[in-house]
Order: structure tokens, then C-alpha cells, then sequence
């Protein structure tokens, strides 16, 4: 009897060890955040007074209120409100990307501390227009935008479009858009646009292959998000993909590389980041 209780008792010693070496050993952070180096970009800032307009499908409510303050001058251009929503969830998506605090998400975002300025220009069917990003971009401009995230694209090319473009970086505002996830076709709009920071998904790069359209590759595989549930009523974890995701992830590193910068370091880091002679790794940014 006492042999069998003696054996119990080492099992289960060995077993609450296995915990313990297993939580020791656990990465603190999801693997594409150390993949990147951006806890090690948190060292210097978290984004603080950093402020990222999303010209997306909106924000949803619940998100709203978890941010706080840290919303600021939301607009609705398709109905023309303040009120913020998000019937697609696309816009909610990037925004948690590209900022959730884990504190209060459970999501690790990569510029924790940043402002967002949720702008909605997608309709309930995924519809925009260009005079609804026109508008968007000298909105996000004229209400203090750092960051303007265009996580979309389209193949109709637009004068209109890419001088609100050129009057943003006038302002000397990062215009951060996705290149799309159709690259042996062609790069998409407004990331095709020269005053642009064009951003591919690193799984479609192909070595050998010139983009000459394409400043930087990020990956932007099974990142972790948020995203409304209609069944559960509340925000839950989903993982998501594609030059959309990778275009957030940007916007989260370039508010944490600005945070520090002077007016005119901004204006050099700018004029490096739209070269596009080069395409930039990751890496170049970073240590920038």
C-alpha cells in the first residue's frame, strides 16, 4: 500500500514539474511579435501620443469603449456621424493589429499606447468610393493623423486619390497602404502610388522576382486579432491573414519609431521609407 501511494505522490511531483518547466519555458510573447523584435521596440516606446487613422470598414462599439480615450475624432463618412461602428469587421481587425494594449484586450498589439482615429468609408457590403477616401485622408490629415492605414486596394487607378495622397505627405503624414494579395498581377491601389509606403505579405514574396512597387514585405500570417461574434455578443480572438494584416503591423512599428523623432527626423525617416529605388526588410526598419 505504501509502495502504491509512494508511487502516486512521484507522479504527481513529476507531473506539476512538467507544468512549471513548461510555464518557465513558455515565450512570453506570440511568436511573430519576437519573430519581429518589437518587444524590443517597446523598450524605447509604446507609441504614446502617436495617432493612426484607419480608413476602414469602421470600429466596432464594444473595442470603442475599451480604448477610451484613446479614440480620437472618429468619423462615419458613410452616413456621416461620429457614432463608430463596424458591420464588416475588417476595420476592427486592423485597428486591434496595429494597437491593442494586452492589458485590456488579451491581444498583443504592436503599439500599445498609440491614438486611434477610426475613419469608416466601407459600407455595410464592403462598398467605398473615392470621394469617401478623398475626404478621409484630408480629414485624418487635418484632425493631427501621424499615420494614415489603408489596409485595402483596388486596380482603378485614381489622380483624384493619389493627390489627397501628395497633400497628406505634404503634411508630413506616413500613407501606409497594402499592395495587395494578387502580386503576380499586379501591385493594388493607392499602394501603386509613388508617395505611398506600399506593403506586400512576406509569403508572397518570391525571391528573384523585382516589385518595383513594393517598399517593404512583412509576414502577415495567423496573427492574432479581434472580431465581433454575432453568436457569442462580444469581441472574440480570431487569426487573420494577408498584406492587410501586414499593412497594420507597419503602422503599429513606424508610431513606435516616430514616437522620439523631431519634426525633421520624421521628415528624413519619410522621404527613407517612400524611396521606392528599395525595398526595405524589416530588419532596415527596425534599426532605422
Amino acid at each position: 500500500m505504501k509502495i502504491k501511494i509512494s508511487l502516486v505522490y512521484i507522479a504527481i511531483v513529476l507531473f506539476l514539474s512538467a507544468i512549471v518547466i513548461w510555464y518557465i519555458n513558455k515565450p512570453k510573447y506570440p511568436e511573430y511579435i519576437s519573430n519581429m523584435n518589437i518587444s524590443g521596440l517597446w523598450k524605447d516606446s509604446l507609441g504614446e501620443n502617436i495617432t493612426i487613422a484607419f480608413l476602414d470598414s469602421g470600429m466596432h462599439p464594444d473595442l470603442v469603449e475599451i480604448y477610451g480615450d484613446r479614440v480620437v475624432s472618429p468619423y462615419d463618412f458613410v452616413i456621416e456621424s461620429e457614432a463608430m461602428i463596424d458591420y464588416n469587421g475588417h476595420g476592427t481587425e486592423m485597428i486591434c493589429i496595429a494597437t491593442c494594449n494586452y492589458e485590456d484586450t488579451g491581444i498583443y498589439g504592436i503599439a500599445p499606447k498609440s491614438e486611434v482615429m477610426p475613419l469608416r468609408i466601407f459600407d455595410s457590403n464592403g462598398d467605398t468610393t473615392d470621394e469617401r477616401i478623398i475626404e478621409a485622408i484630408h480629414y485624418a490629415v487635418d484632425n493631427g493623423a501621424d499615420i494614415i492605414n489603408m489596409s485595402f486596394g483596388s486596380y482603378e487607378d485614381s489622380i483624384e486619390v493619389e493627390e489627397a495622397i501628395d497633400y497628406a505627405i505634404t503634411n508630413h503624414v506616413f500613407v501606409i497602404c497594402s499592395a495587395g494579395d494578387l502580386l503576380n498581377v499586379a501591385t493594388a491601389f493607392p499602394a501603386r502610388y509613388a508617395n505611398t509606403i506600399s506593403v506586400g505579405n512576406l509569403v508572397d514574396f518570391i525571391d528573384g522576382v523585382n516589385y518595383p512597387d513594393i517598399d517593404i514585405f512583412i509576414y502577415g500570417e495567423e496573427i492574432e486579432s479581434l472580431r465581433y461574434s454575432e453568436t457569442q455578443q462580444f469581441l472574440v480572438s480570431k487569426y487573420e491573414r494577408g498584406s492587410s494584416v501586414s499593412t497594420a503591423i507597419l503602422s503599429g512599428i513606424i508610431a513606435i519609431k516616430i514616437h522620439n523623432m523631431s519634426d525633421s527626423m520624421r521628415s528624413v525617416f519619410l522621404g527613407y521609407m517612400i524611396d521606392r529605388n528599395t525595398t526595405y526588410d524589416l530588419e532596415d526598419i527596425v534599426d532605422y
